[in-house]
């Protein structure tokens, strides 16, 4: 998987996060599922680009695992924060 197509597919998980949440703005429980939902999509994304793209440089695989660590923990706060 090229960077292009990795961004690519980010691209259209964010676009559908803000048209589900200008489709229903009176309910703001849809958000935080939705941003849970796109956290994990995302970190499914980095394992398999992590996964394709075995031969990675150290600098992208700390940055990967950086990212990775940075929406978990979002993902974590929104859970604790909003829902639980």
């Amino acid at each position: 998987m090229k960077q292009k197509t990795r961004n690519a597919l980010a691209l259209i998980a964010i676009v559908i996060y803000i048209v589900i949440t200008m489709a229903n703005p009176d309910n703001p429980m849809i958000r935080y599922y939705a941003l849970l939902v796109i956290g994990a999509y995302e970190l499914i994304l980095s394992a398999i680009y992590y996964l394709l793209n075995r031969p990675m440089k150290p600098h992208e695989r700390i940055g990967e695992i950086i990212a990775a660590v940075i929406i978990a923990g979002a993902m974590l706060f929104v859970l604790f924060r909003f829902i639980i």
